[in-house]
Order: C-alpha cells, then structure tokens, then sequence
C-alpha cells in the first residue's frame, strides 16, 4: 500500500484537475458556447475523486463493535470524496486507524459521480457568465441534484452508522456534502465518508 500521504496527494490531483477542467469548459461555453467533446461525460472529465479501499478478510481486530473506522466483511469499499485538502486530516486519521487494524490494499481513480459544475465557479468564473441561462449550461454539463439538497438541509443532528451491511463509516457522500458547504460551514466537522461495497470477495 501507498503511503497515507501519497494517497490524499493522489486524490487532491483527481480533485483539482476535475475542477480545473470542467470550470475551464463552462467558462469557454459562456464565452463563445463552445460545447464541450461528448466523451467529457462519460470518461471521468468532470467527476469526483473514488478512494477505493480493498479488504481480502481475516481475524477481525479487538474493537470491532465500534461504529467507525472498521470493515464489516470482505470485499471492495468505495467512496467519493469532495474538497480533499480541506478533509485531508480527517481522511488520513480513517485511513490511519483502518489500515492499523487491517491488511488493506487502497487505490485513487476517478467515480462516475459528476461534479455540477455550480460547484466550481468561483466569483471570477461568475463574472464570466454574466448574462448566461444556467438551464442552457445544463444542456451541456453535470447540474445540482437538487433532491440530494434537500435530503441534506432536513437532517437534524450528526449522523450515526446506520448499516451494519456494508458501513465502516456514517454517511454523507461528495454531492450533498458539496451542495451543503456554500450554506452551512458549520457542519463541516460532520462530513464523513460513506463506504460501500461492490464485492463480497476479492
């Protein structure tokens, strides 16, 4: 495995460079509408960072009966993430404690999850739009889901593991996590990954 480090430097690339590209794509649309090639949507152009964390079994470590930082069974735990450098703390003290208590094996790639493309326009890049449809930008480009926003703003207090199928960590995923940051710094402390799994063996 990676280096702690090594790895939450490869998810700031993905991160960055996402932003990066899709923020410099609305702003040449809004300039000229050049359209974006096809293959942005589908080739992982535009999308979250996955940090995907593989668990082979074995002796499961004393404390297991904590509600975080532990693998429920073997197989393969993905996860999206936002804003990496700001959680880069929180990330490293999950991996920290995982990988102390299992035999783990963690990689970084790009999700299928895409980054609406709200999310990256700074004040600069607003300036830029001046005068632009956002719903014509949307033709083009990963919007908000809007449903993911109000399932966020309705959740009254930290959440608490509520799996005990495939849950190492409570959940709140990259996209509501994003579409809660620019409303309620405050709740930062609650973003914690959500981890699934997509395989019951290796």
């Amino acid at each position: 495995m990676d280096s702690i480090d090594t790895i939450l430097d490869k998810l700031e690339s993905v991160y960055d460079a996402a932003v990066a590209r899709l923020r410099a794509d609305v702003i040449a649309f809004g300039r000229d509408r050049t359209i974006p090639a096809p293959e942005r949507r589908s080739d992982g152009s535009y999308t979250y960072p996955e940090l995907r964390l593989r668990y082979r079994g074995g002796e499961q470590p004393e404390g297991r009966r904590r509600a975080f930082g532990r693998l429920n069974a073997a197989g393969l735990y993905t996860t999206t993430v936002t804003r990496p450098a700001l959680f880069r703390d929180y990330l490293a003290e999950q991996l920290t404690l995982i990988s102390s208590n299992y035999e783990i094996e963690v990689e970084v790639g790009s999700s299928r999850q895409e980054i609406p493309f709200p999310y990256v326009l700074d004040g600069a890049a607003g300036a830029e739009l001046a005068g632009v449809d956002p719903n014509e930008i949307a033709r083009h480009f990963p919007s908000t889901d809007l449903s993911a926003s109000r399932a966020w703003r309705i959740i009254p207090a930290p959440i608490r593991s509520i799996s005990s199928v495939s849950s190492c960590s409570p959940t709140i995923t990259a996209m509501s996590m994003n579409s809660s940051t620019g409303r309620a710094s405050s709740l930062a402390a609650m973003a914690v990954p959500r981890w699934r799994v997509r395989a019951a063996c290796c």
